[in-house]
């Protein structure tokens, strides 16, 4: 199931992904994984018609049921097939390259605190109250946003499956990734006991500057 939430600039999205195959192997939480996510997601920022050649070289991996089987990944099954990935290859060839985001450990913390709880209790989405667990953190920024992804065990897989946003009739995901306003990023990563693993990214503006 995947849902997105709005309210005023914070945009919240979560996404997650049906695998055909065993779950992924159960990962922890920091390292080098959680600068690799910032790093693709900077990529797609730095210069988005280039990232959508990358992704147009994955049309041939959607079947005609929607099934998404690329070569080294669990076997997915997609809402809209390869209607989503064409979408988003139109967005980011029209779309101006934007300021790389700086990560923040504060915002790493927020993210964290969603992680650990989840891990724990098995639930997904943001929580009952995502205002009030990233304030409690330190993000006082009112342009702030979190997209959360499950299931995905790379970088890439993860930073592919929020752009390409399957499913979200909004694309809440994309527009994080791909907001102006946001100048920095946290991350958190770890296992969930439905999912096998989940990713938080927390995103803001320049806070406290």
């Amino acid at each position: 199931m995947n849902k997105t939430f709005f309210l005023a600039a914070f945009a919240l999205a979560f996404s997650t992904l049906t695998t055909l195959s065993a779950k992924p192997p159960v990962a922890q939480d920091g390292g080098n994984l959680t600068q690799q996510v910032i790093s693709e997601l900077n990529r797609v920022r730095a210069n988005p018609p280039a990232y959508a050649a990358y992704l147009a070289s994955f049309r041939s991996c959607y079947l005609a049921d929607g099934t998404l089987r690329i070569p080294g990944r669990p076997a997915m099954r997609t809402h809209e097939g390869v209607a989503a990935l064409d979408e988003a290859i139109r967005e980011l060839e029209r779309a101006r390259p934007l300021p790389a985001l700086t990560a923040s450990d504060i915002l790493a913390g927020s993210a964290r605190a969603l992680m650990i709880d989840q891990s724990q209790n098995g639930q997904f989405g943001h929580g009952s109250f995502p205002f009030e667990r990233m304030a409690r953190c330190g993000v006082t920024n009112d342009i702030k946003g979190e997209n959360v992804a499950y299931g995905a065990s790379t970088a890439q897989s993860i930073v592919y499956n929020l752009v390409v946003d399957d499913g979200v009739n909004d694309r809440g995901h994309r527009r994080n990734v791909m907001t102006t306003e946001f100048h920095e990023a946290g991350v958190s990563y770890g296992s969930h006991p439905k999912y096998g693993v989940m990713c938080v990214i927390d995103f803001a503006g320049n806070y406290g500057r």
